[in-house]
């Protein structure tokens, strides 16, 4: 069995562009560690397409992995176009930001008989981030009051806020707002093209949980903590703790909201919440891809989720453990 890893950023989209440094550590996070965990499936041939930059870069892959470099912009769809005509699975990576997550996962569907995604149903309200608010409070599921910026001018609850932008990923592109000069402020020099959304700040602990949907049957494989710093007015996210603390039955009710919307649900994805020293969490985002977590999960647990998901249980036990993982980016 062949399966194509095509992460957007790594994976050709910006050959005649300069690299972002910062997603792309995290997305080279990810594609490294789904490779490793495809190459412990004996009957699996990983292959990636990487940018051929990267070539000098200390990639860690194991060497059952065939690695195809782009050079050119034509390359990508050759080689896209050559593994469509195998008996190839094709596991996209890409941000929700600029609609790159729907757009990648549409036009694989269209060439290749098995993509390794999320349903379209799924992606279109979580890769939408007022969609998924909206989909929040249609379950009652905790999460912060929201307004769509500019269409809500006004918002009518106190500062300071949080402003991200509605098709947008990690912190790229969140800000800290004091008061409404701040958010003027802020507002003069935005992009007139770009909707964001708009939320009170909430004090608390970031955390995450990693989920894995298998055929609508929903599980929590860890809670982690999101090392995300506030400098000066912005977010900087520098790295994840997977499972940090033990997984219990309080996140159910999340679980069997998700598996009720979307019944055949087959994919990994992760919810940001925040937790205050109360107790009380919110749901602050719903990531419907790989995060930055799932580079540690193999370590923290033992489990593999990509033969999970490939439907390769021989090569995916149970967990066999559970440990703290720490990951830099």
């Amino acid at each position: 069995m062949i399966v194509l890893v095509w992460e957007w950023l790594s994976g050709g989209a910006m050959l005649d562009q300069p690299l972002p440094s910062g997603l792309l550590a995290e997305g080279l996070v990810m594609v490294e560690a789904l490779l490793r965990d495809l190459a412990a499936i004996p009957d699996v041939q990983p292959v990636v397409l990487l940018d051929r930059r990267l070539a000098k870069h200390a990639l860690n892959l194991n060497a059952k992995v065939r690695i195809h470099w782009l050079r050119t912009p034509e390359d990508l769809p050759h080689w896209l176009k050559h593994y469509a005509r195998h008996p190839a699975c094709v596991w996209p990576i890409a941000p929700e930001s600029g609609h790159h997550l729907v757009r990648q996962v549409a036009t694989l569907r269209q060439q290749f008989n098995t993509v390794q995604a999320l349903s379209d149903d799924a992606l279109a309200v979580f890769s939408d981030k007022w969609a998924s608010y909206q989909w929040c409070l249609a379950q009652a599921l905790p999460t912060p009051i929201t307004c769509c910026y500019p269409h809500h001018h006004a918002p009518d609850f106190t500062s300071p806020w949080v402003i991200k932008p509605r098709w947008g990923v990690g912190c790229e592109g969140v800000y800290y707002l004091r008061h409404a000069d701040a958010l003027r402020l802020w507002a003069a020099h935005a992009p007139e093209t770009t909707h964001f959304l708009l939320q009170p700040f909430i004090d608390g602990d970031a955390l995450s949980l990693s989920l894995l949907f298998e055929h609508g049957q929903g599980q929590v494989l860890s809670i982690n903590r999101q090392h995300i710093n506030r400098h000066n007015d912005t977010f900087v996210f520098t790295g994840v703790t997977i499972n940090c603390q033990a997984v219990d039955d309080s996140f159910q009710p999340w679980l069997d909201a998700i598996s009720q919307s979307f019944p055949d649900l087959h994919g990994f994805l992760g919810i940001d919440f925040l937790q205050t020293p109360e107790g009380e969490r919110w749901i602050v985002d719903i990531n419907p891809r790989l995060t930055t977590a799932y580079a540690g999960l193999q370590q923290a647990t033992g489990v593999n989720i990509a033969a999970k998901l490939l439907g390769k249980p021989g090569h995916a036990s149970l967990a066999t453990h559970s440990i703290t993982v720490t990951l830099d980016v």
